[in-house]
């Protein structure tokens, strides 16, 4: 099953499968260590659902994603 980063709920646990989006916004995603294969934790999310505070590779990570 493929869901968005955004349909995961606070507390779980997933698997980047693809990323989108091109140029800079794209190795901006991969330069804080969100890349193909790396389990993402959604720690918290905003009420309004940006900004998203995640834990990639054992380190606390928030984004505007």
């Amino acid at each position: 099953m493929t869901t968005n980063l955004r349909e995961v709920k606070v507390g779980s646990t997933c698997t980047v499968k693809k990323l989108h989006g091109e140029g800079a916004v794209k190795r901006r995603i991969m330069d804080m260590g969100l890349t193909k294969g790396v389990e993402v934790c959604v720690r918290k999310v905003a009420p309004m659902g940006d900004p998203m505070e995640l834990t990639v590779r054992a380190c606390p990570c928030s984004s505007l994603l």
